[in-house]
């Protein structure tokens, strides 16, 4: 699965404090955003970003969190539209993880600590805009690893074109997760925006998509 990030701009200066210095990044910017800012003052700590925001998993069952119900009148399930609730989570790629192993085999005194994140909020996106409604989300996320609620409705002339996506990893991508965190460049501290693609996938497996009667659904 691939995460694009974007950075979106700096803006305003701020005192400066120990904060990640942003024009010496370790590792190339790329597609999976695979870099990690030294401190501006402790040489062996490092600040990494999250660059992947996905569906939660259920530790005890590994299923990810989310739930598709379509409501229906005793057992007719036509013009309605379905309902869904989601848990997300923000973590780290592949590639990045790697990335911290190749720096501190480098340097055994390596430190690693998330990015601190002074807000966010999620989005809306075209796709979400096209087939889906009525989003509402927890909008603060300010933890890596905090998992975040979310629920919208699937119009009933969107339903089965949603379904048949997930289920065959298309990946949708159904919101945005924007944050913003202090980093250093040439000496002032500044404000930077970055914002995560939110995906709905890895769905292909279980029986996600359920009616009110607790049928599943085929496509």
């Amino acid at each position: 699965m691939k995460f694009f990030i974007a950075l979106f701009g700096l803006f305003f200066s701020l005192t400066t404090l120990a904060t990640p210095v942003m024009d010496t990044l370790v590792g190339t910017p790329t597609e999976y955003m695979v870099s990690v800012a030294p401190d501006d003052k402790d040489p062996n700590l490092y600040y990494f970003f999250p660059n992947h925001f996905g569906l939660a998993q259920n530790p005890t069952n590994n299923m990810k969190l989310f739930s598709y119900i379509e409501k229906c009148e005793n057992f007719w399930c036509f013009s309605t539209p379905a309902y869904v609730n989601t848990i997300f989570e923000a973590g780290v790629s592949p590639q990045l993880t790697q990335k911290l192993a190749e720096i501190k085999k480098a340097n055994p005194n390596a430190k690693f600590t998330p990015i601190p994140i002074l807000s966010s909020s999620f989005f809306k996106t075209n796709v979400f805009n096209v087939l889906l409604s009525g989003v509402a989300c927890q909008e603060q996320g300010n933890l890596l690893g905090q998992q975040l609620a979310c629920v919208w409705k699937v119009d009933d002339s969107n339903r089965t074109t949603f379904r048949r996506a997930v289920r065959q990893n298309i990946l949708v991508q159904v919101l945005s997760y924007g944050y913003s965190f202090i980093g250093m460049v040439r000496g002032q501290a500044m404000t930077f925006n970055q914002a995560i693609p939110v995906y709905v996938s890895d769905l292909d497996k279980g029986n996600y998509f359920l009616d009110s009667n607790g049928r599943v659904i085929g496509d």
